[in-house]
């Protein structure tokens, strides 16, 4: 199920191959929907060589950082969140990272018990 399907609950009319091969229909109509899908498959092939490369641009940015269960870090809210830690007047002036807090268990490679 595609994101537009679960939002609007049909299938997109952009995507969907609306033609068959019929005799009965028009050649012209055959011919414009067969430009259309050779127009949305160039489309999507560009799409995921532009995601691709916005991909690995941002990875080689990124390196892995390891933390084991001696290490003290700081935690970063979202700001929803600083509501429950502190209660200001202005948000602006909120802390961005919260801490140090010790790391107490590792739960899988991404998440930690502090």
């Amino acid at each position: 199920m595609t994101p537009f399907e679960a939002m609007f609950g049909r299938q997109s009319h952009a995507i969907a191959k609306h033609y068959n091969n019929d005799h009965n229909t028009l050649q012209a109509v055959q011919a414009h929907f067969t430009d259309r899908d050779a127009l949305l498959d160039q489309l999507r092939s560009n799409l995921q060589r532009a995601q691709h490369r916005i991909r690995t641009a941002a990875n080689n940015k990124r390196t892995p950082v390891k933390f084991s269960e001696v290490d003290l870090v700081l935690l970063k809210l979202q700001p929803y969140k600083h509501l429950s830690i502190k209660n200001q007047q202005n948000a602006r002036f909120n802390l961005k990272y919260y801490g140090p807090f010790k790391i107490i268990q590792q739960i899988n490679p991404g998440a930690f018990k502090l």
